[in-house]
């Protein structure tokens, strides 16, 4: 059975960025490793917050995915996928944007990809508790698990049992994050737009502990 590890960055960072813009949809890649087709384990190492603002398919958005190629190898990572919270707390369906994001990150990665959708009604919750990151693994030829999803080559919820944290207070480290502002040391794409002296690459190494 395949694994799929996930860092406390890969984790946090999507939600501290939510937690910055509540009003706005939020969107960034995934960086980590993938292993080959005899490695059946991938690690989802980190998060580059890409947009508040413009979560749409745009030309900023190929400027943004090449910048974060180029930085990803510089350190070892590939872009390994896509996260997007919605600002409406009832939706947690995949977004016809993240799915296009998704599918050319799928195709660089020999048929591998992820997305993290954040769970806003949890979220907002705030239950330690509970994983408030509902995440999707692609998969062919396989029945799609929520009605929202319409391709051939769709999207399935991971299984809890294939997923490693590798910090085993992953929840309530990050809710202790965000109680603390960590999100105000979040800066996005769209902010470094705004200004350049805001490195919004670097991020992906935010100091969580």
């Amino acid at each position: 059975m395949s694994n799929h590890q996930i860092d406390l960055r890969a984790y946090a960072i999507p939600l501290l960025h939510a937690a910055k813009y509540p009003a706005y949809d939020v969107c960034g890649a995934l960086l980590g490793k993938i292993g080959t087709k005899d490695q059946h384990h991938t690690e989802i190492t980190t998060a580059v917050p890409f947009f508040h603002q413009w979560t749409t398919v745009t030309p900023m958005l190929e400027v943004a995915l090449k910048q974060t190629e180029m930085y990803a190898k510089k350190h070892g990572w590939v872009i390994v996928g896509w996260y997007y919270g919605k600002a409406c707390l009832n939706d947690s369906a995949i977004p016809e944007s993240a799915k296009k994001v998704a599918e050319a990150i799928k195709n660089n990665n020999g048929g591998k990809a992820y997305v993290f959708m954040i769970d806003n009604e949890q979220f907002s919750a705030s239950e330690p508790n509970k994983s408030v990151i509902i995440m999707f693994l692609d998969a062919k030829l396989t029945k799609f698990l929520k009605p929202y999803i319409a391709a051939d080559n769709g999207w399935k919820k991971l299984a809890e049992d294939q997923i490693i944290l590798t910090e085993t207070n992953t929840y309530a480290k990050t809710l202790e994050l965000i109680n603390k502002s960590l999100y105000t040391d979040i800066h996005d794409f769209d902010e470094h737009l705004n200004n350049v002296s805001l490195n919004w690459l670097d991020v992906s190494q935010l100091r969580l502990i």
